[in-house]
């Protein structure tokens, strides 16, 4: 009897394990979207709809946009989206100046309002475009990392290439084709994670996961933090589109680069840090990457469609 006892108990015992695995495993309600992206932008209304519109294309649904003090037309261009529940805009400025802190407390708020809502969230910028290299959708690249908590993407930055002003109606990511894929940052990440297996998001680039998922980079390689152990952009990357054109570098970039510097009081400090940025943006115009290109007669068509 004691060892049909034990023998049932072990049972019970593995029962139980595959039950909390099964569960933990799968989601009995169906997610409202498969791929959201959250955002915060100030002052970046003459790029905001090409920016959605193509990430619409490679099959985000929802986008949750965390609005810090812009002044620019941008509610003009999002109430369509706003309207047709494709844009959540959330007004967020909690710290003076453009604050680091800002965006890493806004992103929190939104993977707290996700789980359970959206199976995979992608936290990027305004100025970069998730490019799928060896894929068209993000959605069928993605379902090779469902396994893990989150997949991690490198940037592969673009500069100005030389354009002065990008006319309303040119698409930004058909004139700027200068790259340079040899650029120190270009080890750092942005990610895609699922909400659900996902504890916090302690800055822009990384979050920190429920045991037992972790963060891998396009090839699979677990690592922590914001620096993957190499760039790997054969698969998916990041095109990082941090100056734009010329004007929107000297008219939005550089000062909202000096507000996110507001406690830096001496002068010649805040020209150094213009200089850098003019010099820094001259090493990105290196060579022409047009992978993006792919989406471009896509793009064109949506761009003059109404919003649907």
């Amino acid at each position: 009897m004691k060892k049909t006892g034990a023998v049932g108990y072990n049972r019970l015992n593995i029962f139980i394990f595959f039950l909390v695995l099964f569960v933990t495993h799968i989601n009995f309600f169906p997610y409202k979207y498969d791929l959201a992206i959250v955002a915060m932008f100030r002052n970046e209304g003459r790029f905001i709809k090409e920016w959605i519109e193509y990430h619409r294309l490679i099959g985000v649904q929802y986008f949750y946009l965390y609005n810090n003090s812009s002044t620019d037309n941008y509610e003009k261009i999002l109430r369509p989206y706003v309207e047709k529940g494709i844009v959540e805009i959330t007004n967020w400025n909690h710290y003076d100046g453009f604050h680091i802190l800002d965006q890493a407390e806004a992103y929190q708020d939104a993977l707290n309002k996700m789980k359970g809502v959206v199976k995979w969230i992608a936290f990027i910028d305004l100025d970069e475009f998730i490019c799928p290299v060896i894929q068209d959708n993000l959605l069928t690249f993605l379902k090779d990392y469902e396994d893990y908590g989150g997949l991690c993407i490198n940037w592969l930055f673009f500069g100005t290439s030389d354009i002065e002003c990008i006319n309303n109606d040119e698409l930004m990511i058909e004139r700027l084709t200068k790259c340079n894929p040899n650029y120190g940052s270009t080890v750092w990440v942005k990610s895609i994670v699922q909400p659900d297996r996902t504890i916090s998001i302690p800055s822009a680039h990384f979050c920190q996961y429920k045991t037992p998922y972790f963060q891998v980079n396009a090839d699979k390689i677990r690592f922590e933090g914001y620096l993957a152990p190499y760039a790997t952009l054969d698969k998916v990357r990041i095109n990082h589109y941090w100056p734009r054109d010329i004007k929107n570098l000297v008219e939005v970039k550089i000062p909202n680069s000096l507000l996110a510097r507001a406690w830096e009081k001496e002068y010649a400090k805040k020209l150094q840090l213009i200089e850098w940025i003019i010099e820094d943006c001259k090493k990105l115009n290196t060579i022409q990457d047009t992978v993006i290109h792919k989406y471009l007669h896509r793009l064109k068509i949506k761009m003059n469609d109404n919003i649907a």
